[in-house]
């Protein structure tokens, strides 16, 4: 019976899911944003490596024009290969894109919902409640412009329940495996969200300091939760260390201007935040400090330091001014992102006030008109991102067809792109004739270079020099064929060469002293005349083989542990306690 009622549960949020996406359906129309081609580019990669059997974990050998720069590898490769293996499944862009939508919804109301429970939030609220979490900007972002925090976000409600167990349950404030799987799924898919996830994390440790019974446990449970984290994300930190440790990388866009680019503008007008969600953060708040001394710590905690992240993801703070003179913090590129601490904690918060001031209230009618003005606002909230996804899928039927169109090249418009984004014969066609050049993770020769645009750059030495080479990919390398008329001339061939890779040319590995790289990586060298032939690979360290190694053996691990029946645990747990005794 049990099992059944949670069924029902993820059914209805399995349904939402689809009703939210009905507008993209019924238009059949693919929504591409000012990530969508990033992304894309990403996950074809990594779904052709699967169909073909060439896997390479580090150089992107079919997306990026084919280039063999490194993206995957720094963000999120095992959730990079998900996507590739769903792109595989569903056959084309319109059907990957609905169904990693449904998957991005489905996880957000989950774990919300897994959140709120956990915290003993009523259930009929914990359902509404985690609909609301899935219509929030944190959630939508990914299916109206392809933004891969969503990603972070639908997972981020996991990181917040084991952080408030640490004040809820003083007996046993950390389950390890809770909070390294909550903090190692995020990891494995958004690193910069997991960090501010480990900043959450922070703030409620030190908080736990101060009310847990045994401090002892505390810390013990968040050392050993750390150490298998480490274990089960080396194969993203060895990836860092790995190319980080041996190249100068070009660091991500830099935002300049995050009050005009990347923050709440708190407005009427603003489609972040609507004005049925804004006003039940507005009661929340004002409930909680009309009634702080009534209701319990977790509640005022959780609702205090949502507010501040929520101040802090607005326009209220002069972010350009900090962002030019505090680089380290410059590195969240947009503060909205703090927007997913803030709106998980105030829905947390609204939970726990609903749920209290129904303990208190005799009468069932005002608990009714509770529920029914809380599914009222989740409805008007349903209303305004349904209108948002159909006012971005419009976009598929006009000439514009790229709802962005900043550093977009396109080679082709209208009618011809939607036809290339319509075939299922080879999706990677229409990657060729609509690119954005985006130059993030490419190799510098220094640290300190300054180069002026970067997008234009790799636009000339890949993009545009494909036309005079034929590309394909040979057991996992990659490999680069052209014709030289004279012979002896220097050529600039489009791939991006890392400390690692390997370059053979006409059956003869390359010496440093026999070719030169350009400020971003890309490689010059003397072809001979008529057929030349450039075959990449990337060799890593044997340092990261023993990473991945590890990483291996930590998952099999974990799951073998979580597929151990509960009873067993407990047999096993009472023979430990009993040995330990008799000792």
């Amino acid at each position: 019976m049990k099992f059944i009622k949670k069924m029902d549960i993820w059914l209805i949020f399995s349904l939402f899911s689809i009703i939210i996406l009905l507008p993209q359906i019924n238009q059949h129309a693919l929504v591409l944003g000012g990530d969508s081609l990033f992304h894309m580019n990403r996950f074809y990669d990594a779904m052709m490596q699967i169909k073909e059997g060439n896997i390479q974990y580090f150089v992107s050998m079919y997306g990026y024009s084919q280039s063999g720069r490194i993206v995957n590898a720094l963000y999120g490769p095992y959730l990079a290969y998900i996507n590739g293996f769903i792109m595989l499944l569903t056959h084309s862009w319109l059907k990957y894109q609905i169904v990693s939508d449904w998957i991005v919804n489905v996880i957000a109301a989950s774990t919300m919902y897994y959140l709120l429970r956990s915290n003993y939030v009523q259930k009929s609220y914990a359902v509404w409640i985690s609909i609301l979490y899935v219509t929030t900007y944190a959630v939508t972002a990914w299916t109206l412009s392809q933004q891969f925090l969503s990603w972070g976000a639908a997972l981020f409600p996991l990181g917040i329940s084991a952080a408030t167990r640490m004040i809820r349950d003083k007996n046993e404030p950390v389950k390890i495996i809770e909070l390294a799987l909550s903090v190692t799924l995020i990891i494995q898919s958004h690193v910069l969200t997991s960090l501010i996830l480990v900043l959450v994390l922070t703030v409620f440790f030190i908080w736990s300091m101060f009310t847990t019974y045994n401090i002892k446990k505390l810390i013990f449970g968040v050392l050993i939760s750390s150490i298998l984290t480490t274990m089960l994300t080396s194969n993203v930190w060895g990836a860092l260390l790995e190319v980080y440790g041996s190249n100068h990388l070009l660091a991500p866009f830099h935002n300049m201007e995050p009050l005009q680019n990347g923050t709440i503008n708190l407005s009427l007008t603003n489609s972040q935040l609507s004005i049925g969600l804004a006003t039940l953060i507005i009661i929340q708040i004002m409930y909680v400090f009309l009634n702080k001394n009534n209701l319990s710590k977790l509640n005022v905690g959780v609702t205090i330091i949502g507010l501040i992240f929520f101040i802090l993801s607005t326009n209220f703070l002069p972010w350009n001014t900090i962002f030019l003179h505090f680089k380290s913090i410059a590195i969240i590129q947009f503060p909205i992102r703090l927007f997913i601490p803030a709106i998980t904690l105030l829905l947390l918060g609204l939970g726990l006030s609903l749920t209290d001031f129904s303990s208190r209230v005799q009468n069932h009618l005002n608990i009714d008109y509770l529920l029914i003005g809380l599914a009222l606002f989740t409805v008007l909230n349903i209303t305004a991102v349904v209108t948002d996804i159909s006012g971005q899928a419009s976009f598929w039927k006009t000439e514009q067809v790229i709802t962005r169109k900043a550093n977009v090249r396109e080679l082709v418009k209208g009618d011809r792109l939607r036809q290339l984004f319509d075939s299922k014969q080879d999706r990677g066609k229409a990657l060729e004739y609509v690119y954005k050049p985006t130059s993030d993770y490419v190799p510098i020769l220094d640290k300190e270079a300054n180069i002026e645009n970067p997008y234009g750059v790799f636009d000339k030495e890949i993009y545009k020099q494909n036309k005079s080479v034929t590309k394909s990919v040979v057991d996992r390398k990659l490999v680069v064929k052209w014709n030289d008329e004279n012979g002896g001339d220097i050529r600039q061939i489009p791939i991006i060469k890392y400390q690692n890779t390997q370059l053979i040319l006409n059956g003869q590995t390359l010496a440093k002293n026999q070719y030169s790289l350009s400020e971003i990586g890309t490689v010059s060298i003397k072809s001979k005349r008529g057929l030349n032939q450039m075959i990449l690979s990337y060799q890593p360290s044997f340092i990261f083989h023993l990473l991945m190694v590890l990483n291996v053996l930590a998952w099999i691990s974990v799951l073998i542990f979580l597929l151990i029946p509960k009873t067993v645990k407990l047999n096993i747990r009472k023979h430990y306690k009993r040995s330990k005794f008799l000792n």
